[in-house]
């Protein structure tokens, strides 16, 4: 464990918030959870937080929204925590989170990794993180996209440029997931 990740941890616990992701955690399953391989969630609960104090009109309300859009358009449902725990399935960061001080890249709009599997099942994750880019999100529109993208990857779908929604790679402003993903989604959970 690196020293500032233990300061991390330590400041973290210290204050009552139980950390459900840092950089460090990556090596834990990415090559088996990815983009193209997906991983999917526990169960149909999706709890999910914000470790830090998010901006609400600029990224609480497009989070809070795209985890509602989960709720409607498919069996899944969510829960808020505050604060976040070890029941978090989902938490959320800015890429100004201390954990990502060198940001996402220049490109990256989003990121989800899967930082604890359930133990035994090596594309069933138990917490993960979503990690925003907040540089190259200019309107309410595009930050939903990329909520609904990296939440989808959260509930297992991967990257496609076939079935439309939320789930195609690149900019965008499809705030929901296709009817093929969310039969995917449904038949998952």
């Amino acid at each position: 464990m690196t020293g500032i990740f233990r300061l991390i941890l330590i400041a973290a616990i210290a204050t009552g918030f139980t950390l459900v992701s840092v950089p460090n955690a990556r090596a834990d399953d990415f090559g088996t959870c990815s983009s193209t391989t997906g991983c999917r969630a526990d169960d149909a609960n999706m709890d999910y937080c914000t470790p830090y104090p998010w901006p609400v009109a600029d990224w609480g309300t497009p989070f809070g929204d795209a985890m509602a859009n989960l709720d409607a358009q498919t069996d899944m449902y969510r829960t808020y925590s505050n604060p976040c725990g070890p029941q978090t399935d989902i938490g959320g960061y800015l890429n100004s989170s201390p954990e990502f001080p060198n940001g996402l890249g220049s490109t990256t709009r989003g990121l989800f990794m899967c930082t604890k599997k359930v133990a035994g099942k090596a594309t069933t994750c138990d917490q993960g993180s979503m990690v925003i880019n907040t540089s190259l999100l200019p309107n309410y529109a595009q930050r939903r996209k990329t909520m609904c993208h990296e939440i989808g990857h959260a509930a297992g779908l991967t990257h496609t440029s076939t079935y439309g929604g939320c789930m195609v790679s690149g900019s965008s402003t499809n705030i929901t997931y296709s009817s093929h993903h969310v039969a995917h989604i449904n038949a998952a959970y």
